[in-house]
């Protein structure tokens, strides 16, 4: 074992579990608030303080509200929201034709 940020109970570190991200391990806890932001962000102005009869009341809040958010200006990167998604859109990769193994399964019998 080694001692690591996992908490997986490992104790390896983001490095070490994909080592194709080892450049960015110290992004681990910025990119968490990150996330953790946009649940504030949409509760703050498409939940608060209203109350939805139904899931699709509330989705239809939530589409009519990412039109106004995606016009803003982001204030980190200082880009129009919708058209840096965009561009980040159009520079990904397709899917690979083959699926991605993620966990191989196998049996075996013990005597």
């Amino acid at each position: 074992r080694t001692t690591g940020h996992a908490t997986d109970g490992t104790g390896a570190s983001p490095a070490q579990v994909a080592p194709h991200h080892a450049d960015q391990e110290h992004l681990t806890a910025l990119s968490k608030g990150r996330v953790e932001r946009q649940v504030l962000i949409v509760r703050d102005h498409v939940l608060s303080g209203r109350s939805f009869s139904s899931i699709e009341e509330m989705d239809a809040a939530f589409t009519a509200w990412v039109p106004l958010r995606r016009a803003q200006i982001h204030k980190t990167h200082r880009e129009v929201i919708a058209e840096r998604a965009a561009r980040d859109h159009a520079a990904l990769k397709p899917l690979p034709s083959v699926p991605y193994l993620v966990a191989e399964r196998q049996l075996r019998q013990r005597h």
